[in-house]
């Protein structure tokens, strides 16, 4: 099945990169920009700065290990904001342990990705994320209350 990505891009087609390392920005930049417009920061306070301005990415890509602070702080803040807390946050880390994946992922974070990375691999996980995150904001239709009459699968059958 084939998804039409390009209505993905909604009104923010913004993704908030964090990492201190200017060469997996640029390799990021490189992959996800003909889709996406990549904003830049080296660390989480910086993050947070541009996010507490009323800028609302689509997606939030982070490292975890930066100075000031670091990516696991960055996700716990984005979870406790209130209007911060929907933000899809995928880690982009070269940590492998898989105690902090499960980590990260307990806390909030929608996708871990390991470092060194496939460039499409991380174009393709942030497709899903968004997607994922698309298909949940859309309206769910409910059943009524009650039904008036008993649906067939319920019913014995009559052999």
């Amino acid at each position: 099945m084939n998804y039409n990505f390009s209505s993905l891009a909604t009104a923010s087609s913004t993704i908030l990169l964090v990492d201190e390392d200017r060469f997996i920005a640029g390799i990021l930049r490189q992959t996800l920009q003909s889709e996406f417009t990549i904003k830049y920061v080296s660390n989480g306070m910086e993050a947070m700065h541009w996010l507490e301005q009323g800028n609302s990415p689509a997606l939030i890509i982070t490292e975890l290990k930066m100075d000031q602070l670091d990516g696991r702080k960055l996700i716990r803040l984005i979870r406790e904001s209130t209007l911060l807390s929907h933000l899809p946050i995928i880690v982009l880390s070269d940590s492998d342990d898989s105690n902090t994946r499960i980590e990260c992922l307990e806390s909030g974070a929608d996708g871990y990705l390991v470092k060194p990375f496939n460039p499409l691999e991380v174009k393709a996980k942030v497709r899903a994320v968004l997607r994922r995150s698309t298909i949940d904001k859309t309206p769910v239709k409910h059943f009524p209350e009650r039904l008036t009459t008993t649906p067939q699968w319920i019913l014995p059958s009559a052999s």
